[in-house]
C-alpha cells in the first residue's frame, strides 16, 4: 500500500492527493513509468480523476523520454 492509499483509507483525501502528486513528480523525475501507472490506478480507484489525468500526462512524457529516438 502506498501512503496515498493509506490516507484515502482514513478519509484524508487532501493528504492523499498531495501524496499521489508527490509520487507522480518523483516517478517522473526518476523515469519510473510503472510507478506512475500504479498512481494512475490508485487515483482512478479512489475517484481522483483530475489527478489521474495529470499522471497520464506525466506517463506520456516519461515514455517519450525513454523511447529510442530516430534521427531525421
Amino acid at each position: 500500500m502506498t501512503t496515498g492509499e493509506v490516507l484515502v483509507a482514513i478519509n484524508e483525501y487532501k493528504g492523499a492527493a498531495e501524496a499521489f502528486a508527490e509520487a507522480i513528480t518523483a516517478a517522473e523525475q526518476h523515469r519510473l513509468p510503472h510507478q506512475i501507472q500504479r498512481t494512475i490506478r490508485a487515483a482512478i480507484k479512489n475517484g481522483m480523476r483530475e489527478l489521474a489525468t495529470e499522471a497520464e500526462a506525466a506517463l506520456q512524457r516519461t515514455r517519450w523520454l525513454l523511447a529510442p529516438h530516430r534521427s531525421p
